[in-house]
């Protein structure tokens, strides 16, 4: 399965801030604009995203394994796409299936656990490069390598749903 897509920066802003630790969500918030199919049109991802309000980043060292990425903050906030994952999802009646997902990171570096939060808006489009199979839902991760506190949210068009 093909992995390019070309990725552009629709808009980057911080929204809120001084979030407390607890009313901060487990993942972010994302919404995509469309089923992929084979037109190679762009979709619109738009990503709530709570990065640490209270702790000086670092830059961001991204490895190998990056296939795409936009810088959001002069190296200390990163978009970045790590191609296509298999993801297993349980659905409302408890049965398992196997996705094929476009994998994003929100990606930053901090040295502790924040106890306050700011809240950044983003919105990015992607698109297939030719000979690119589409996947059936998108990933999407705040990333901090230090400490690791991973969380991500498996999204699918409002039209794809069931």
């Amino acid at each position: 399965m093909g992995n390019q897509i070309t990725l552009t920066l629709r808009d980057f802003k911080k929204f809120d801030t001084n979030i407390p630790a607890a009313n901060k969500p487990s993942g972010p918030l994302v919404n995509v604009s469309d089923i992929e199919s084979g037109a190679y049109n762009p979709y619109t991802v738009t990503v709530l995203a709570y990065l640490p309000g209270d702790q000086v980043l670092k830059p961001v060292e991204l490895g190998d394994d990056v296939v795409n990425s936009i810088s959001l903050d002069n190296n200390l906030i990163y978009l970045t796409y790590y191609g296509v994952e298999v993801v297993t999802v349980t659905d409302r009646n408890q049965n398992r299936q196997l996705v094929d997902c476009r994998k994003f990171c929100v990606e930053y570096d901090c040295n502790d656990e924040a106890q306050v939060y700011d809240l950044y808006y983003i919105q990015f489009d992607y698109q297939l490069n030719p000979k690119t199979l589409p996947v059936d839902a998108i990933l999407v991760k705040d990333k901090d390598d230090d400490p690791e506190t991973d969380r991500g949210t498996v999204t699918m068009p409002e039209t794809d749903k069931q």
